[in-house]
C-alpha cells in the first residue's frame, strides 16, 4: 500500500491549530457580528433538518450540529432560510484559499470514485447486523451507560476497548483496500496519504466510504461519545477523517509519540498475522500541555487484537511500538465537532479532561486550603456556590490529613428536604467526574455523614448506590453503619427501597447486594433475607450473588435448613443456576452437621433441575458417607459420580469397597470395583 502525496490536512505531531478542523473546514473564528448572534450553549430540545442529499460546500453534519446553536427566531424558518444563513456564516470565517483546497480536494476524490470499480459494494452502505458483532448492537440500541460499559473494558481512564467488528467486516475491508490498492498501481493514480506520520495506508473516504463512515460516526460512536467524552464534544460529533494504515517489516513499522487531529478517535485492528505493534498511552493533554512530563497512573500498553475497537480522546498522548513480524492493518475514525473547536479557542480551564490542567488546579486548591477548618469552609462555598466538581479536589485534604469532623456536617442546619435535593445534585454532578472513582473520598464522607443523622434513608442509600457504581469500594466503616441504620430502620424493606424511587432512583442489585453482605457479617440473616424478599417489591430482580452472600453466611452459622431452603428457592422460583463454589459451600457444611443425607438430597436435586455439580462435591458427600459409616450410599453416590465420568481419590475409593464388602454388599462392591476398572482406576 504505498502512498505517494501527503495530506495537506494531516495532523502534525505538534498539537492540532485553533484555525481549522483538519478536514479542509474552516471553523467559525467570531460569531457575534451576524445580524443574530449564535446561542452560547446548544438547544438540545430542538431536532435539527437533515442536510444529506445537498450538493454543499461542507460536510452535511456540520449544518445539523450548527442548527441547534441558532437564534431561536431561526428555528422555524424553512431548511433552505437556515442553510443560507449557516453558510453565509462559515463562509465569512473560511479562507479563500482553503474553500480552494477543499474544492480541489473534491475534484480529486471525484475522479477517483468515477474511474474505481469497488470489489465489495456492501460495505458502501451501512449494515449494522453484518457489520457488528450482537453484543455491540445490543448496547448500542439500548443507548444507556450501563449497557455500554457492560461490553467494555476501561483499563486506563478514558481509553475503552470493545468487540465491535465481526470477521467477515474485517475480511472485507482488507480486501477493499488491496484492491484499492492494485488499482492504484495499475493505473499508477498519486493518492494522498492518510496523515502526516504514515507513509503506508489509505484515506477511506477517497474511494467511495465517506457515506459508511458518516453512518457510523452519527449512529454508532456518537452515542457512546455523548456518554463519555461530553467534556471534548462528544455529543456534538459532525466530521470524520477515515483510514487505514499498515504496518509490518516492508511497511511503517512503528508510529511516534503524538496527539490526533480529533476529538474523538476510534481505532480497530482488521488484522492480519503480527507481532509487537503495542500501543502505548501517557495521559490526555491541552495545547499548553502536550510535552509535560507523564505520571504514573497515565501508563498504558495495550495489545492489539483483530476486531476489537480501542476508542479515546484525539488528545491522549499515544503512539505504536514497531511491529517485529508479519503485518498489521488498522482502521482509524478521527471524529471531529466543529462546535467544540470554537468553543475551545474561548476556553482557559481544560481541567475536565487535561490531566495537567486537573492537576495544576488540584494544587492550588490544596495550597488555598490550609487547615482543617478551612476545609470546612471551603467545602461549605463550593456547595453554596453549587461548585460541586470541585468537591473531590477540596476533600484530598481530608484524605491526607487524617481524621477530621466531617466536612458536610454543616448540611444538618438546612432543613431535610433541601438538604436531601444538595446531596441529589451533589450526586449527579459527580456522574460526568472522570474517572468515575475519583469522588470516592467524598462517597464516603457523604454516606459517613447521612449514615449517623436520624432517618439516613432512602437518601444514604441513593449514595451508597452511586458509590458502588462509580467503581468505588465504600470505607469498611460503613458496612456498621449501615447495618446500624437498617436495624433502626422504622419502615419496611420494600418501603425503604421504594423510598428511592421518591427521591429519583431506583434500587438495584448492586446496591441491594452490598446492603445483604453487611447485614450478614454482622450476623442479621432475618434482615438480610428481608432485603432479599424486598428487591422484588422495589423492582429489584435479586441475582446470584444476592442469593450467593446469603447461602454463604448461612453455612458459615450452620444454618443448614435455611440454606437447602434458599437454594431451592433460587434455582425453582428465581431460575438460577448455582455456582459450583456455592455447592461445594452447602455440601460441605452439611457434612461437617452430619447431615449427609440431606447433601445426597440436595445433589439430586440440583441435577434433576438440570444444573451441573462439580467432583468436588460429590467427592465431599462419598467422604460424608464414609464418615457416617453410610457404605451403601457412598457406593451409590459413587455410581453416580461415575456415571459423571468423575473417580474419586484413591484412599476413598479403597474404603468405599472395603466399607460395603463390611456391610455385607458384595454385589455392590463388585459393581463400584468393576467401575473403577472400566475407568482404568
Amino acid at each position: 500500500m504505498s502512498l505517494d502525496v501527503s495530506r495537506k490536512d494531516a495532523q502534525p505531531v505538534t498539537p492540532p491549530s485553533a484555525g481549522q478542523n483538519g478536514n479542509g473546514v474552516a471553523v467559525l473564528q467570531n460569531m457575534a457580528t451576524t445580524q443574530h448572534r449564535l446561542r452560547l450553549h446548544p438547544n438540545t430540545e430542538h431536532k435539527p433538518e437533515s442536510y444529506d442529499g445537498l450538493q454543499l460546500d461542507f460536510n452535511p453534519l456540520l449544518f445539523s450540529s450548527l442548527e441547534r446553536y441558532l437564534p431561536p427566531p431561526m428555528l422555524s424558518l424553512s431548511r433552505d432560510s437556515k442553510l443560507h444563513y449557516m453558510r453565509d456564516i462559515i463562509l465569512r470565517y473560511s479562507p479563500e484559499g482553503e474553500r480552494n483546497r477543499v474544492q480541489r480536494h473534491r475534484e480529486y476524490r471525484q475522479r477517483i470514485i468515477t474511474h474505481y470499480q469497488p470489489l465489495h459494494r456492501e460495505l458502501y452502505t451501512m449494515h449494522a447486523s453484518n457489520f457488528f458483532v450482537p453484543s455491540f448492537l445490543k448496547a448500542i440500541n439500548e443507548n444507556k451507560e450501563e449497557s455500554f460499559r457492560s461490553i467494555m473494558a476501561e483499563p486506563s481512564p478514558g481509553v475503552f476497548t470493545f468487540e465491535m467488528f465481526q470477521p467477515r467486516f474485517c475480511e472485507l475491508l482488507l480486501s477493499e483496500v488491496e484492491n484499492f490498492e492494485k488499482w492504484v498501481h495499475e493505473t499508477k493514480f498519486r493518492i494522498m496519504r492518510p496523515n502526516t506520520m504514515n507513509k503506508f495506508g489509505a484515506v477511506l473516504d477517497d474511494f467511495g466510504l465517506e457515506t459508511m463512515l458518516d453512518k457510523l460516526v452519527e449512529d454508532f460512536i456518537r452515542p457512546i461519545a455523548k456518554v463519555f467524552f461530553q467534556d471534548v464534544g462528544g455529543s456534538t460529533l459532525d466530521s470524520h477523517h477515515g483510514f487505514v494504515v499498515e504496518y509490518g517489516i516492508d511497511r511503517d513499522v512503528e508510529l511516534g509519540f503524538h496527539v490526533d487531529d480529533s476529538e474523538v478517535t476510534l481505532n480497530v485492528c482488521l488484522g492480519k498475522q503480527f507481532s509487537g505493534g503495542e500501543l502505548f498511552f501517557r495521559g490526555v493533554r491541552c495545547d499548553k500541555h502536550v510535552n509535560t512530563d507523564t505520571q504514573s497512573d497515565e501508563v498504558l500498553d495495550y495489545s492489539h487484537v483483530p476486531g476489537r475497537a480501542v476508542l479515546h480522546r484525539g488528545r491522549h498522548r499515544h503512539g505504536a511500538r514497531a511491529t517485529t513480524s508479519g503485518h498489521r492493518v488498522n482502521l482509524l475514525l478521527w471524529c471531529r465537532s466543529s462546535v467544540f473547536r470554537e468553543l475551545r479557542k474561548y476556553q482557559k480551564d481544560f481541567s475536565t479532561w487535561c490531566g495537567e490542567c486537573q492537576r495544576e488546579k488540584k494544587s492550588s486548591l490544596i495550597h488555598s486550603v490550609s487547615s482543617l477548618h478551612s476545609v470546612e469552609e471551603t467545602v461549605r462555598a463550593a456547595v453554596e456556590a453549587k461548585s460541586y466538581k470541585q468537591l473531590p479536589d477540596i476533600l484530598l485534604v481530608v484524605e491526607k490529613s487524617g481524621h477530621t469532623p466531617n466536612p458536610f456536617s454543616f448540611l444538618s442546619t438546612y432543613p431535610l428536604k433541601l438538604r436531601t435535593q444538595i446531596i441529589d445534585e451533589i450526586l449527579h454532578s459527580f456522574r460526568s467526574i472522570r474517572p468515575r472513582s475519583h469522588p470516592h473520598i467524598a462517597y464516603d464522607l457523604l454516606l459517613s455523614y447521612t449514615l449517623q443523622n436520624p432517618n439516613p434513608l432512602p437518601v444514604s442509600l441513593a449514595i451508597l448506590q452511586c458509590t458502588l457504581r462509580a467503581g468505588c469500594s465504600p470505607a469498611p466503616q460503613i458496612r456498621l453503619l449501615l447495618s446500624s441504620a437498617w436495624l433502626n430502620c422504622s419502615v419496611s424493606v420494600s418501603r425503604s427501597l421504594l423510598e428511592m424511587q421518591d427521591i429519583g432512583y431506583c434500587p438495584d442489585s448492586v446496591m441491594c447486594n452490598y446492603l445483604i453482605s453487611s447485614l450478614c457479617a454482622v450476623d442479621r440473616l432475618e434482615d438480610a433475607v428481608k432485603v432479599l424478599k424486598g428487591m422484588s417489591a422495589a423492582g429489584c430482580i435479586p441475582n446470584l450473588d444476592s442469593y450467593a452472600s446469603l447461602i454463604t453466611a448461612m453455612c458459615s452459622f450452620r444454618r443448614t435448613a435455611d440454606a437447602v431452603e434458599l437454594m431451592k428457592q433460587m434455582v425453582n422460583k428465581a431460575r438460577l443456576s448455582p455456582r459450583q463454589g456455592m455447592v461445594v459451600k452447602l455440601v460441605a457444611t452439611l457434612r461437617a452437621n452430619k447431615e449427609i443425607w440431606k447433601a445426597v438430597e440436595m445433589i439430586e436435586f440440583l441435577e434433576r433441575e438440570g444444573n451441573l455439580v462439580g467432583f468436588e462435591s460429590y467427592q465431599f458427600v462419598v467422604e460424608g458417607c464414609l464418615e457416617c459409616r453410610e457404605y451403601v450410599l457412598a457406593g451409590k453416590v459413587v455410581m453416580a459420580m461415575t456415571d459423571k465420568g468423575f473417580i474419586p481419590y484413591i484412599k476413598v475409593r479403597q474404603k468405599v469397597v472395603e466399607g460395603l464388602v463390611y456391610a455385607n454388599e458384595l454385589k455392590l462392591a463388585s459393581l463400584v470395583r468393576e467401575r473403577f476398572s472400566d475407568m482404568g482406576s
